[in-house]
């Protein structure tokens, strides 16, 4: 079994942040470009990825698992 993390801009413009519940846009520069984000919504993707990594960890131990994180936050 494979399973795959990838494409973690389109997580955070369509589910993490969408737009319905940025009605005043506090996001929108942030999600579209990263180097448009805060220093406090840095710190809110960054303990996003941790909390992601943590909820993984066991899982990731498997030799029947695979995994592909993709937490780079330019692409």
């Amino acid at each position: 079994m494979t399973t795959i993390f990838s494409n973690f801009r389109f997580q955070v413009q369509e589910s993490l942040i969408p737009s319905s519940a940025d009605p005043n846009g506090f996001w929108r520069d942030c999600k579209m470009d990263h180097a448009h984000c805060n220093s406090s919504q840095m710190q809110f993707l960054q303990d996003f990825r941790n909390q992601m990594l943590n909820a993984i960890n066991d899982f990731s131990k498997s030799n029947q698992n695979g995994l592909f994180i993709n937490s780079c936050f330019a692409h």
